[in-house]
């Protein structure tokens, strides 16, 4: 499910910890929100980047 930010956002801040990432976001890293209201994270999707 992609997280939907309301319409007047377009940049946002997370400093919590990504469970998808299992790392810490650091706040300088931003997130942002595309015109068409998907959120777009750093991290890379579900399936893709290390294999363990």
């Amino acid at each position: 499910m992609v997280p939907i930010a309301p319409k007047d956002v377009r940049h946002v801040e997370r400093r919590e910890t990504s469970p998808e990432c299992g790392t810490v976001l650091i706040p300088e890293i931003p997130h942002y929100v595309r015109d068409d209201e998907v959120f777009i994270d750093v991290c890379p999707p579900k399936g893709l980047g290390r294999s363990e």
